[in-house]
């Protein structure tokens, strides 16, 4: 990786930003390079801390990558909405801060699994398919996650595998901004 890459993630719960950290660190990202917005405490809170966080992390990263390679990361639940509702509201979010639409050349990748997270990380460690409407249970510690992450990286460098659900298949394109 080249001097003076920088990548933020912005996440709504700890097990996302384990997952796009560990996916992070296999796309050869030093961990000191990598800042993680601190992830809110309570039930809730996660969605509404990512959408009242996103226009200022935009802002601070278009800064940033007008002098350097910068990378921001940024996942929110879809929950049982559609994963282009999520986009949407970000998108509101830029608007309503006074910030311009997120360009195609910008390497701000928005990660939006159905459901949950744990829907991709079960994907990946059982390698079957996944049903988008069903929410998996957590793991017992998040570190569970890394072989599944790195197999998200992996495959955001190929092609999305053939049973991949809709909201991974989206996600794996929206790696492609992130500079490896």
């Amino acid at each position: 990786m080249s001097v003076g890459v920088d990548a933020v993630i912005l996440c709504e719960d700890l097990q996302s930003r384990v997952f796009v950290y560990r996916a992070l660190l296999r796309r050869g990202y030093n961990k000191r390079r990598i800042r993680l917005v601190p992830v809110p405490d309570g039930q809730g809170a996660g969605e509404q801390h990512v959408v009242l966080s996103y226009a200022e992390e935009v802002r601070v990263h278009r800064s940033r990558a007008a002098r350097m390679k910068a990378a921001l990361l940024v996942h929110i639940d879809a929950d049982t909405l559609p994963i282009e509702r999520r986009h949407a509201r970000l998108a509101e979010a830029l608007k309503q801060a006074g910030e311009a639409e997120r360009r195609d050349d910008e390497a701000i990748a928005i990660l939006v699994p159905k459901r949950n997270i744990e829907t991709w990380i079960h994907f990946f460690l059982k390698g079957v398919a996944v049903d988008e409407s069903i929410a998996y249970p957590k793991l017992a510690e998040e570190s569970e996650a890394w072989p599944a992450a790195e197999a998200f990286d992996q495959a955001s460098k190929t092609a999305a595998p053939a049973n991949a659900p809709p909201s991974l298949v989206a996600a794996l394109a929206e790696m492609g901004r992130i500079p490896a």
